[in-house]
């Protein structure tokens, strides 16, 4: 078997420029769906509730992005936890700390003394969509990734597990386009490499049937022609 060719395998792959990139986060909006922001832009924006729970979590002084941090080693602590138990439950637990991380993110911005860090915000946002995965919430695996990528358009992993959410909606070729995406930035990436495979199979499936119910609708029709030219005859 010829040795796999990195290089000549991204090469191969169709140019991801920024004004495409951008164009395809846009075709994974819900059209069916109303659009809903992912997060709120500034505290004020955010449920209430919501606000005087991160006040709390403040008595100590200790500002909103470190509080997001915490909030994070925490989920992560969860998600390990859910990997090694197979326990499903600490998914869960994971991604409300998550959740908690990301709010914080915002009231970050919102303080005078304090500043929200994009690296702590894209891991949140990666980190929830697998969460999102592993419970077969696509959907929202697909926002987080999305979320995720609009940050750091370079970051694998949220290619992966946008494919692998789009894949398990079905739509293989936006999977297909996920995995590409990924690919162009870590060609060798086994886990991306099989994705691709398997949305471009779902996709020639895809395309076989519909290639097949149309035939049948052709032939329906003809039969139906047939029928009212010999009662018109």
């Amino acid at each position: 078997m010829a040795e796999f060719d990195a290089d000549a395998f991204a090469d191969s792959l169709p140019g991801w420029d920024p004004e495409a990139r951008a164009a395809f986060l846009a075709s994974l909006d819900d059209d069916e769906a109303p659009e809903l922001p992912l997060l709120a832009e500034s505290v004020d924006e955010m449920d209430p509730a919501m606000v005087e729970a991160l006040m709390q979590l403040r008595d100590g002084g200790e500002p909103p992005s470190e509080l997001a941090v915490d909030a994070k080693n925490r989920g992560n602590a969860h998600f390990k936890r859910a990997a090694s138990t197979k326990n499903k439950l600490f998914y869960r637990e994971a991604a409300k700390e998550y959740s908690d991380g990301l709010a914080l993110c915002v009231a970050a911005r919102s303080e005078e003394n304090d500043e929200e860090d994009p690296q702590t915000r894209l891991t949140l946002h990666a980190n929830r969509a697998a969460c999102s995965l592993a419970l077969k919430n696509y959907g929202e695996c697909v926002k987080d990734c999305k979320a995720a990528l609009a940050i750091d358009e370079t970051n694998a992993k949220a290619a992966y597990r946008l494919a692998r959410a789009l894949i398990g909606l079905k739509k293989h070729k936006q999977a297909r386009d996920a995995a590409q995406w990924g690919l162009a930035s870590a060609p060798d990436d086994k886990a991306l490499t099989k994705t691709l495979a398997e949305a471009q199979r779902g996709l020639a499936q895809a395309d076989a049937y519909a290639a097949k119910v149309a035939a049948k609708n052709a032939s329906e029709a003809a039969t139906h022609r047939a029928v009212f030219d010999a009662c018109d005859a």
